[in-house]
């Protein structure tokens, strides 16, 4: 009897010892959800069950506060969790044979040093609120740090098996390391505020680059020639002309949103492997700046574009208030003899023959046209501003002079000439009855109006 009671009291430590608490609610209802096998009266985790497990543990959607328990997993070889918010992420460093660790949509800022997991080849924490880059093995493979709040990414050592860098999302102006990476095969830096790059000569192995949304100052990617790209996205970063770059191997070249025009864009079709099975090159910024133009009855505006003036096989798209003009399909808009009818926003499309598909934009020009009035239309005017009759047209020839009422001078002009109803200072005159001397002969009179 008493070595009956000695083997169960045995028995009964030893599966007390082979029982902890699951202390995290969110655990405790995934476990108990997809892997029955670890718990034991739903809070309690079989820690030999969890040691023995060399699988996946995923659990996506319920709160994880607490990670203490992951210590167990010590033969688990990837850990998949969203909605992490836990303080103590240490118990990650006892995961001996942990391949792959992905976290996401959680409030993680700062993670512990990792070194120390040498079997860890893929790192991922994705929209979690990251704010520094944690110390890493130098056996990774994959590292994403997606949509995080990361400023820099210093490389200070070689990561010799490093293959995929997902960086965009971030809020970095500085990342350097680029020679550390002999075997980097995708780097995504999309949406940072990166200004400069370094160069990517020592990246032979360079497939896929994207570099999309950054205000870069240049970008002299400095690529070996043993580099065989794939993939290229240079979006949104404002290229004034294109890198020179490798096409034989390009299944994906997009250069969209960017400040090219068909000067730049053309010598893409004498390329040897352009185009790319998947290539975007249209969608370029708006050319130039937005412009107001101000002119008088009769005379003349022209509208003359100032790029791709050497290339001849481009053809124009005038509009007037997104009404098409028809009467010319060259780089320059001729309008002569003005009238009020003419005022109005103009733009232009841009297209060329050899490149179907694509268009450029130039920014609006909004042109204004002054009525005026002659000596022979009226003897009135009114200079308010309102764009109506501002100003007086006086179609005589050789030296103005307006005097007032009283008979003193107030403005000299040299005809023939537009009278804006200010003195010789500049200043608006009151309202009033003027006389016209035109070289030293009084003429009719003139009066300002409201």
């Amino acid at each position: 009897m008493k070595k009956l009671l000695t083997i169960s009291f045995v028995l009964a430590l030893s599966m007390a010892w082979s029982q902890v608490e699951l202390n995290d609610s969110g655990l405790q209802q995934c476990f108990t959800d997809n892997y029955p096998a670890f718990v034991i009266n739903t809070t309690q985790l079989d820690t030999v069950q969890a040691k023995s497990y060399s699988g996946t543990v995923s659990c996506l959607g319920d709160e994880i506060t607490n990670l203490e328990v992951l210590s167990y997993f010590e033969s688990t070889k990837e850990i998949s969790f969203s909605n992490v918010s836990a303080n103590d992420l240490t118990p990650i460093l006892d995961m001996n044979s942990l391949l792959r660790l992905k976290l996401w949509d959680s409030q993680i800022p700062t993670l512990p040093d990792l070194s120390s997991l040498s079997t860890l080849e893929v790192l991922k924490v994705e929209k979690s609120g990251l704010l520094e880059v944690p110390q890493i093995h130098s056996n990774l493979r994959t590292i994403s740090f997606q949509d995080n709040l990361l400023e820099e990414m210093i490389i200070s050592e070689t990561y010799p098996e490093l293959k995929i860098l997902e960086l965009n999302g971030n809020q970095l102006n500085k990342f350097e390391g680029l020679p550390n990476l002999p075997k980097l095969e995708i780097l995504n830096l999309t949406e940072n505020p990166l200004t400069e790059l370094e160069s990517f000569e020592n990246n032979d192995s360079l497939k896929t680059l994207r570099l999309v949304d950054l205000p870069l100052e240049s970008v002299l990617l400095g690529l070996s020639d043993k580099v065989k790209l794939e993939e290229v996205a240079f979006v949104g970063i404002d290229l004034t002309d294109l890198p020179d770059l490798p096409f034989d191997n390009l299944t994906e070249y997009l250069v969209a949103r960017n400040n090219l025009t068909f000067e730049d864009l053309l010598p893409l079709l004498s390329v040897p492997g352009f185009p790319a099975t998947t290539a975007n090159y249209d969608n370029q910024n708006t050319q130039g700046e937005a412009q107001t133009i101000e002119r008088l009855e009769n005379e003349s505006w022209t509208w003359t574009l100032d790029f791709d003036q050497t290339v001849n096989t481009n053809y124009y798209l005038w509009y007037k208030d997104g009404v098409k003009i028809d009467s010319t399909t060259e780089g320059e808009l001729v309008l002569n003899d003005l009238n009020a009818g003419e005022a109005g926003v103009y733009t232009c499309e841009v297209k060329n023959t050899l490149m179907a598909g694509a268009t450029l934009k130039v920014q609006a020009t909004t042109l204004n046209i002054e009525t005026t009035v002659t000596a022979e239309e009226s003897s009135a005017f009114s200079p308010n501003g309102d764009g109506e009759y501002d100003t007086f047209y006086i179609d005589e020839e050789g030296t103005i002079q307006l005097v007032d009422e009283r008979g003193r001078f107030v403005k000299e002009l040299q005809g023939p000439a537009h009278w804006d109803g200010t003195d010789n200072d500049g200043n608006p005159l009151p309202f009033g009855y003027y006389i016209l001397v035109v070289n030293g002969k009084p003429q009719s009179g003139i009066t300002i109006v409201k």
